[in-house]
């Protein structure tokens, strides 16, 4: 079953990089921490396939790639934990849970323990709110999160844990398509808190930024597929579907196969990237509320 393969694909990952990353000056080999989408259709209706048809980067993933390029912990550029008390519909709380996640991998790979369980406490809150309670399995699985949060080896296990009952949950329940939810709140916050560096002149964080677009163009489709009657989930698609649109259309990319470019080697201008983290800056406001 792909989701079986999907599951053991995550816990090598996650094995891969929080082995690495023990030792900083380790670098993070691109073949396990970069995957970019491959050109195959989303359907979320035809019965013989997955709800998707594409294996999403973890935020885990996505923090790490940013690490490595040399992104610091700031504590300031996280979403509050207070605000979770203002997400109050499915949908907010959906892509919050994915915002949550990825600053959860952001202290975790920055060895913020205190951060990181309190990170922990808001997703599963909203976990709790979204009917996803089975998500963390017993409470002696949060409790072994807050007792080994320093522990690498250790949280390898739980968070693979936690992943695996999450895919279960949502397989069990019909509910893949809340996976791009998360996922769309995920990728706007990692985008989001390495723009925070980028836009002070750090060219290895901005090619980062700018290699991370190759995948939105694959969770715009599945966003589109997702059953809902949110107008807010529309400004969202809307909102990706810009930046996306503006990226595609760089003039640095002009006669490029974006799909194959090599980001080490692509010159973005300042003004291409300023105008990518103002939409990125806006999008992650409207998501998470915070000015």
């Amino acid at each position: 079953m792909k989701s079986n393969s999907n599951f053991w694909k995550r816990v090598i990952t996650l094995f891969v990089v929080l082995s690495l990353i023990a030792c900083d000056s380790d670098p993070l080999p691109e073949e396990i921490i970069v995957e970019k989408a491959p050109d195959s259709e989303i359907s979320f209706d035809d019965e013989n396939e997955d709800m998707y048809n594409f294996v999403m980067p973890s935020p885990l993933q996505i923090a790490a790639i940013f690490k490595r390029a040399g992104l610091k912990y700031s504590r300031e550029t996280t979403n509050n934990i207070d605000n979770v008390s203002n997400y109050t519909d499915r949908v907010t709380k959906a892509l919050n849970f994915g915002v949550y996640a990825a600053d959860l991998s952001y202290c975790v790979l920055n060895k913020q323990p205190q951060d990181a369980v309190k990170y922990m406490k808001t997703i599963k809150k909203l976990s709790d709110d979204l009917g996803m309670t089975s998500m963390f399995g017993s409470s002696n699985m949060f409790t072994s999160f807050e007792n080994n949060i320093s522990n690498d080896d250790s949280l390898i296990y739980i968070l693979a844990a936690i992943q695996e009952n999450l895919d279960e949950h949502l397989e069990n329940n019909e509910e893949q398509y809340m996976s791009v939810i998360f996922f769309a709140g995920g990728w706007t916050e990692g985008m989001y808190i390495g723009a925070q560096v980028a836009a002070v002149g750090n060219s290895s964080i901005a090619a980062r930024l700018i290699e991370q677009m190759v995948i939105l163009e694959n969770v715009i489709k599945a966003l589109k597929t997702y059953p809902h009657e949110s107008n807010f989930l529309d400004e969202i698609i809307t909102d990706l579907e810009d930046i996306d649109s503006t990226y595609r259309n760089f003039e640095s990319l002009k006669d490029i196969e974006i799909d194959d470019v090599s980001f080490s080697d692509l010159t973005i201008s300042d003004r291409e990237l300023g105008s990518i983290i103002e939409k990125i800056e806006a999008l992650r406001s409207k998501i998470t509320g915070a000015e």
